[in-house]
């Protein structure tokens, strides 16, 4: 994950490799697009690289990273943080398979969730139409949030505190996983 062309931190430990899909957390983007491309071909095995939409530095090379990443065979990610209009995204719906909403000021977890991020939601929805786009959010995912978020428009829920103070984590996460099939 490469926010503001590093890479991002976070507050509960993460694997570098998900056990259950393969996929890598990624750390490099020193600066500049060169050393972005050498890195992106030894990536074996990573599947999706998510880039933080809101950095003024990632803004001047998106497009050079997108056609490396698309040379590579990646997906490609954006996210955009709660204070980014919707139509940011714009210019790149062509290129990209997932967006990724905040819907809590990225940093922290536990924060309340913004509940103004559910039109966001729906504006992206609509704006990205027949393509084959994902929606995720993130940040202050519990079950009711969850829910409102899929009634938006969200394809995928980013879900950490809500399932770690959980009296049940397994169960937490099968009734998010089941928000969707309502």
């Amino acid at each position: 994950q490469v926010m503001r062309c590093h890479y991002c931190g976070n507050t509960y430990p993460v694997p570098r490799t998900c056990p259950a899909c393969g996929s890598r957390r990624i750390k490099f983007f020193g600066s500049g697009t060169q050393k972005a491309e050498q890195e992106i071909s030894q990536m074996p095995g990573v599947r999706v690289l998510r880039m933080d939409q809101d950095s003024t530095a990632a803004k001047l090379a998106h497009e050079e990273i997108i056609r490396c990443l698309q040379k590579n065979h990646l997906k490609i990610g954006l996210s955009i943080k709660p204070e980014t209009p919707a139509n940011a995204l714009l210019p790149y719906l062509a290129h990209i398979n997932h967006i990724l909403i905040m819907t809590v000021n990225p940093g922290f977890g536990g924060q309340k969730f913004m509940s103004a991020q559910l039109e966001k939601i729906a504006q992206v929805k609509q704006m990205i139409g027949s393509r084959k786009i994902t929606i995720a959010v993130d940040g202050g995912i519990n079950l009711e949030t969850g829910a409102q978020c899929v009634t938006s428009g969200a394809d995928v829920l980013v879900a950490g505190s809500a399932i770690f103070k959980a009296a049940n984590p397994v169960q937490y996460i099968k009734e998010l996983q089941n928000l969707g099939e309502k």
